[in-house]
């Protein structure tokens, strides 16, 4: 993690930070009755950063613009790779070999910035105002890949000595992308009046976006 504040002069202040956040196991999922193939590794990576920019522009007026943004991923990767199935054997005890079945690979991102005006007014209607404007824009979106290995199910049950009964199930999997845009605009009037009311107005306009798009 990594965070800068930088005085540019008396009326500027720029902010800046930066996280990363990696994961990465290996070997997850081992059962001892099984082999290694049926582990996997599981990788998660996580970036956060953030901006700012803060003015004063003379006694009574000040700004900010900021930015904030996120993105990872997750990955659960199969050891025997992702064209393996998993098979399921009750015959002699073992309860499965060859993969461990499923795979998953999920991306997300999230980017949001703001900007707003703050300006202070004293003795204007009776009261002292504090007037807020301000404006915003988020867009995220989430990806994910889900699917068992080799695209199906094994299983092995034993009928009698000789007979075993054969199941498999296949087109289990999810291909999914979902999107969010929010524009947003607002404006705010903190008020007071003499020394014991306060009050407080104001009308926020917001308008999201969604939007699912699926595949295979």
């Amino acid at each position: 993690q990594l965070r800068l504040d930088y005085l540019l002069n008396n009326q500027n202040t720029i902010s800046g930070m930066y996280n990363r956040d990696p994961i990465n196991e290996t070997d997850d999922g081992l059962l001892p009755c099984c082999s290694a193939d049926i582990a996997y590794s599981f990788k998660q990576n996580t970036n956060t950063s953030y901006l700012s920019w803060q003015s004063v522009w003379g006694t009574n007026t000040s700004s900010e613009i900021k930015y904030a943004g996120v993105n990872g991923h997750l990955y659960n990767v199969p050891n025997a790779g992702l064209a393996v199935p998993q098979v399921y054997d009750a015959r002699v005890g073992i309860k499965e070999y060859n993969s461990s079945g499923f795979q998953r690979i999920q991306a997300n991102d999230r980017d949001q910035g703001i900007a707003n005006v703050t300006h202070y007014v004293d003795n204007f209607l009776g009261a002292s105002h504090e007037l807020k404007v301000g404006a915003e824009y988020e867009y995220a979106q989430t990806k994910t890949q889900f699917a068992a290995g080799g695209n199906v199910f094994l299983y092995i049950f034993p009928y009698n000595a000789t007979t075993n009964y054969l199941e498999a199930v296949q087109n289990y999997n999810l291909n999914q992308r979902t999107n969010l845009k929010r524009p947003a605009a607002y404006f705010n009037d903190n008020l007071r009046f003499g020394s014991r009311l306060t009050a407080n107005v104001g009308v926020r306009y917001d308008n999201p976006e969604y939007s699912d798009s699926n595949n295979g």
